[in-house]
């Protein structure tokens, strides 16, 4: 049980990603907050003792402040920032489009970890592992707000690493690629076979893979990586 008594916080948990971290934390022995945009009455999360859910709209400041003030106020030793958008829009210079992936993002990412930064961590190493994306290495045409989004979110690891040091706060970054979520389920399968082509391993990443990384990052295995991206792609950046 490596997370017995923690309380984590996992954004964007409802789905994905976030849910396989969120399970992964809750099968440990954590206690686990996740968020999702919308208040759904029914979710995995009903079915775990531990688990509860909070609504939050990162595209809403007066939600963002709400949600940040309910986080100073709890004791989380564990965040996950997974909430994110995609935009595939950008071919069509739209502004509003590129303005919102930036603000959920990287915006509410920061506001969300400076919240947190500023709990009472009593004989606890806290830690924030932020999923990005290896977009942030290799991108494609007419993806250009969530490509730099990403890429900010690697810088913004780095500098809150550096700047949450002095409070042992450990943060670190992870950058998957093609990942069998709804997102690529969505895509026909052309685009699916297009895409698996550039992977030298020859498939998809699954969730639980970057829920055993994430978890690695967050547990007390964890004493002294800080400040890092750390890519799990199946060999894609490596050509």
């Amino acid at each position: 049980m490596l997370f017995k008594g923690v309380h984590a916080l996992v954004t964007g948990g409802s789905r994905g990603i976030g849910k396989a971290i969120s399970q992964k934390l809750l099968s440990e022995g954590a206690q686990v907050v996740v968020t999702g945009t919308k208040n759904v009455e029914n979710g995995w999360w009903n079915e775990c003792e531990n688990c509860t859910f909070s609504t939050v709209d990162f595209l809403d400041e007066l939600s963002v402040s709400n949600f940040c003030n309910y986080i100073k106020k709890n004791s989380f030793s564990c965040l996950v920032n997974n909430a994110g958008i995609f935009s595939n829009s950008d071919e069509k210079n739209s502004l509003s489009s590129f303005d919102s992936v930036q603000k959920v993002n990287v915006s509410a990412v920061h506001s969300v970890t400076s919240a947190f930064a500023c709990g009472s961590f009593e004989n606890v190493l806290p830690r924030v592992v932020n999923i990005s994306s290896i977009a942030a290495f290799v991108t494609r045409k007419g993806v250009a707000s969530y490509a730099s989004s990403k890429a900010s979110l690697n810088g913004l690891t780095r500098a809150h690493a550096l700047d949450f040091a002095q409070r042992n706060i450990l943060v670190n970054a992870i950058c998957p690629s093609f990942t069998e979520t709804d997102m690529l389920s969505s895509l026909s399968e052309e685009k699916q076979n297009e895409l698996l082509q550039l992977v030298p391993l020859g498939r998809f990443c699954n969730v639980n893979e970057i829920a055993e990384l994430a978890c690695f990052l967050l547990s007390n295995d964890n004493t002294y990586m800080t400040g890092q991206t750390l890519v799990i792609d199946g060999g894609v950046t490596i050509q």
